[in-house]
């Protein structure tokens, strides 16, 4: 057998160890498929290389009903499949989670082979088990290619950096996940990256360009609807103060009861409230912090609840968060805010905070590279868990700072050359941090 058969084989996913347990995938060896080449013994002129395929097997399920439903809820024509105790009875009181999962395997095949192919050879290899199977994607190495997207998204101006950094991807890196999260992530901005220029994203489909961006659009929405209440109350001079928070009327509430807390700040509304109210909103806000962080535990835990609490929590718990948060704001700018107002004062925390912005918009890129360049199964302990989340924290903290020293800091500093407030006959005060440090920012309009 030639040394580039035995690769091959060894590349190929095996049925993955710990599948009783949840484990459905095994990547195989992706590199070593890709760098495969057989070439001629005479001419040696190489003749095929490896091609690495993603393959996703899912046992045969009856129409999934109702449409939305917990995926506790097993599949009832499989209830009675067989007896307790036997491995088929384990599997069909877990088949619902095919439904959204699949076993995924990584196989090498040459290159001559198309998908097509492919897609024939695990068809009739997936009957014989009773299953149903399908080609994802296949790929071989190839050199990378720049297109004129990416050239022309090199000469951005920097206010859409992460979009430039996410047109400049595709040719990053490679993985046997890069096809089917990284690519995908991509080519949904393509065509619909102007939205989030215009701040409108939210306003469309879930499918939308740097999805954590909803935030934003919602935020810049609200903020414009805002002026049509803030501006007639305050015809002189005006404090517009906003929390900033796919659909946008899912948020309004919460972004109401921030509007309220600012107006509130500025007509110091919670001054002289007494000590007995301030010891019972706090403990009230305390129970709706962790009603909202524990209340679907259950259901998440994949035990069924009761309709009625899920609907409770799905439109309540928003305004409720919003509700603690603006309660906890409101005590420390009043001074009522003890040792919360000072952790939440804490310099390297305000130094911190001046990267939250940039950080946000890049952690999500982050987080897809790493995913799109996993080529091995995650043991998702709690350990493992904190090494990846402190991975990621510190390789965002990092590009950020990249990001604002290249890019954002010196547009701010050639706006506010250029651009600033007294040109244009405007009185504009920025009050970043009061003197107890609250960290609340405003901005007062005249």
């Amino acid at each position: 057998m030639e040394t580039w058969a035995m690769k091959m084989i060894d590349s190929n996913g095996r049925l993955p160890a710990g599948l009783l347990e949840g484990t459905l995938t095994s990547l195989g060896s992706y590199d070593q498929c890709l760098d495969i080449v057989s070439a001629s013994k005479e001419s040696n002129v190489s003749t095929f290389q490896g091609q690495y395929c993603t393959v996703l097997l899912r046992p045969p399920l009856p129409a999934r009903s109702p449409k939305y439903s917990s995926i506790a809820v097993g599949v009832k024509a499989l209830s009675n499949f067989s007896k307790p105790g036997e491995v088929f009875h384990d599997f069909s009181q877990n088949a619902q989670y095919f439904y959204s999962v699949a076993i995924r395997l990584g196989i090498c095949v040459p290159s001559t082979c198309s998908r097509l192919e492919a897609q024939k050879a695990v068809s009739k290899a997936s009957d014989w088990l009773r299953l149903k199977g399908n080609v994802q994607n296949c790929e071989t190495k190839k050199p990378v290619e720049v297109t004129a997207r990416q050239i022309v998204s090199l000469l951005t101006p920097p206010v859409i950096l992460v979009l430039c950094l996410l047109f400049l991807l595709p040719f990053l890196g490679s993985g046997p996940n890069w096809l089917n999260i990284v690519i995908p992530y991509v080519e949904g901005c393509y065509s619909t990256w102007w939205r989030n220029l215009l701040y409108i994203n939210s306003l469309y489909k879930p499918e939308q360009c740097l999805g954590q961006t909803w935030y934003i659009s919602c935020d810049f929405i609200f903020h414009v609807l805002s002026l049509m209440v803030f501006i007639p109350m305050f015809r002189n001079s005006g404090l517009i103060a906003a929390i900033r928070y796919y659909n946008p009327i899912h948020h309004l509430g919460s972004y109401c009861i921030g509007l309220y807390a600012g107006y509130a700040i500025v007509k110091k509304k919670f001054e002289s409230i007494s000590k007995f109210s301030v010891i019972l909103g706090w403990l009230f806000s305390s129970f709706l912090f962790l009603s909202v962080m524990y209340g679907m535990r259950s259901w998440n835990s994949g035990v069924e609840g009761s309709t009625v609490v899920a609907v409770m929590y799905a439109s309540l718990h928003r305004p409720l968060w919003a509700l603690s948060v603006a309660w906890v704001i409101l005590m420390c700018v009043t001074g009522r805010g003890g040792i919360i107002n000072i952790l939440l004062s804490w310099k390297p925390f305000l130094s911190l905070d001046r990267m939250t912005y940039m950080l946000y918009l890049i952690h999500h890129v982050v987080i897809t590279v790493y995913n799109g360049y996993t080529s091995y199964t995650v043991n998702y302990k709690p350990i493992t868990y904190i090494y990846i989340f402190c991975g990621h924290m510190f390789i965002s903290y990092l590009v950020s700072i990249a990001c604002i020293l290249l890019v954002e800091s010196p547009c701010v500093a050639i706006t506010s050359k250029y651009f600033s407030s007294h040109k244009s006959g405007m009185s504009c005060d920025v009050i970043k941090h009061d003197q107890r440090g609250d960290g609340v920012e405003m901005v007062r309009v005249e």
